[in-house]
């Protein structure tokens, strides 16, 4: 596997697998080598990392081959298997994987197995759903053993439940996150963006969304266009470092733009999560509503 700063690793991978992460990783593709530039960025060799929502390794191995210690967790078993033996594989001793979903419920939770789209069922919708070990996160902390200095966050609406069952290690080690945020599926879990972010600033933390090079503020309550989108929390404390690539606002062309981009996608969960974002928070810009507009008018963008 192709790594950055020409590091390399190998990793183990189900090649019948459908998955269109691991079906790009086996076409020699690395579409989640900008999160390793992140990672190897904003921390050095030696320092402590949490993967949650690990998938098949992609991030954590790249983790662990640029001198990381990585604790990995992820809720899909098959997922962890592969991780422990791409561990082996390299002899990577500085990488562990664990079985269980990170929640703020006890015992067994209901897991959707669905690759690289498995969540939680929130809703008791799906049954075909699996049981797997619910941890929280000051746990995770405790399986680490040393400071935390980075964590990786992609887990499918769960976010909140995440970082609530760590807030007393967060505030402690003050880790910078690296996370998915995803409207849609915080919707599916009973919350929304502005209560991650929200969660985040009352614990000193900024929050900002990477495009182009720069850092953009997303505070609580500012709209989010993208379905999906990564975001980057680095407390305040920490900030002084990147504040020659800091915007603290984001420009309303530059926002009108993302609503024009993800409005062009045919997906009709993705325009009517952007319809709904455009009423709650722009509905007086005519630019704006006239998006929203469209979006109603043709919701699954028919030719």
């Amino acid at each position: 596997m192709a790594l950055p700063a020409r590091l390399e690793a190998q990793i183990r991978l189900d090649a019948e697998s459908e998955d269109p992460i691991v079906r790009a990783y086996l076409n020699g593709e690395t579409p989640n080598s900008y999160m390793a530039e992140v990672l190897l960025e904003v921390t050095q060799a030696g320092d402590h990392v949490i993967d949650l929502g690990a998938h098949v390794g992609t991030f954590a191995i790249a983790a662990a081959a640029a001198g990381r210690h990585v604790t990995a967790i992820d809720a899909n078993a098959f997922h962890v298997d592969l991780i422990n033996q791409s561990a082996a594989i390299n002899g990577f001793r500085n990488l562990t994987a664990h079985w269980a979903a990170i929640s703020a419920s006890k015992g067994m939770v209901r897991f959707v197995e669905n690759g690289l789209f498995g969540l939680i069922d929130f809703r008791g919708e799906h049954p075909g759903a699996v049981e797997v070990p619910a941890m929280p996160l000051d746990s995770v902390f405790e399986m680490a053993g040393t400071p935390v200095s980075f964590i990786k966050m992609d887990i499918e609406g769960a976010e909140y439940d995440a970082l609530s069952t760590g807030e007393s290690s967060i505030r402690t080690d003050l880790p910078i996150i690296l996370f998915e945020s995803n409207g849609m599926t915080l919707e599916l879990a009973g919350r929304s963006v502005d209560d991650v972010r929200g969660l985040l600033e009352a614990w000193g933390f900024k929050t900002f969304r990477m495009w182009g090079g720069r850092w953009i503020y997303a505070p609580p309550g500012q709209m989010q266009p993208e379905a999906w989108v990564d975001m980057i929390s680095v407390h305040e404390s920490r900030l002084d470092r990147w504040r020659d690539r800091i915007d603290w606002t984001w420009r309303r062309e530059a926002m009108l733009e993302m609503c024009r981009t993800w409005a062009g996608l045919p997906f009709p969960n993705t325009r009517a999560y952007l319809s709904h974002q455009i009423r709650a928070r722009m509905k007086h810009d005519p630019e704006f509503a006239s998006i929203a507009d469209q979006l109603d008018a043709d919701p699954a963008a028919d030719p």
